[in-house]
């Protein structure tokens, strides 16, 4: 793996808009051309001008070495940036950074994602796809609407072919016409009717403070200890 903080000199292939404020970033590293990283990790984006960076985790593939993706929420002045820039332009990323990791020595797992705290989960279940792994991964998908389940298409295919990948996506408001998918927001029962096997999982969990606070204490309510639970705050 590379050293931390190493700066890398990137420019910009694409920037998606796949949903109501929020962007997916492709960058290709120029210099050095390729990142070593392990699946949870995240990059400094530094924008000239602008004295502090800001963090994203990263989206893509570890095995795609060249390339790094990153999706995030448009607000702020970093992510502001960020959604205007355009292929072609540069700017420097640092990293890989951070020990909210998933390796296949993590046995199986169960993700319990927020919002934009898909973006980890994203790179691990590329993760799993990419490198053929027996481990079963669940995870447990919540948004307001279907328009804030980003990366939705991606994952219900990869659940849909590899059975040790389920795919349990929840809203919390809107539903669409035709949803099949749960309608609260997750709780003890969606966990333990989804993943009989919980208890011996290891459980992720990503998106912002109130979500986390609210997994926390349901994971507790299940007696599952803290040394199988990990957690990151976006």
């Amino acid at each position: 793996m590379q050293a931390q903080f190493s700066e890398y000199e990137a420019e910009v292939l694409s920037v998606q808009d796949p949903l109501e404020e929020h962007r997916i970033i492709r960058f290709k590293l120029l210099e050095p051309r390729t990142i070593d990283f392990v699946p949870g990790q995240f990059v400094q984006v530094m924008i000239e001008g602008i004295p502090k960076p800001a963090s994203f985790s990263i989206a893509s593939s570890p095995n795609d070495k060249e390339h790094i993706e990153l999706a995030f929420h448009t607000v702020g002045q970093v992510t502001g940036i960020l959604a205007k820039m355009i292929p072609g332009m540069k700017c420097k990323l640092r990293g890989p950074l951070g020990r909210f990791t998933y390796t296949a020595d993590d046995g199986d797992v169960v993700a319990l994602a927020g919002g934009v705290g898909i973006t980890p989960f994203i790179c691990a279940l590329r993760f799993v796809r990419d490198n053929k792994l027996p481990n079963k991964y669940s995870l447990i998908y919540s948004g307001k609407n279907k328009k804030a389940l980003l990366y939705y298409d991606e994952i219900e295919e990869m659940a849909q072919s590899h059975d040790n990948i389920d795919f349990i996506p929840t809203l919390t408001r809107e539903l669409p016409d035709g949803w099949s998918g749960e309608h609260r927001r997750c709780d003890a029962a969606m966990i333990t009717a989804n993943v009989p096997d919980y208890k011996e999982r290891t459980f992720y969990l990503c998106g912002p403070k109130p979500y986390l606070d609210a997994m926390i204490a349901i994971l507790k309510e299940l007696d599952i200890p803290d040394t199988q639970i990990k957690r990151e705050l976006w």
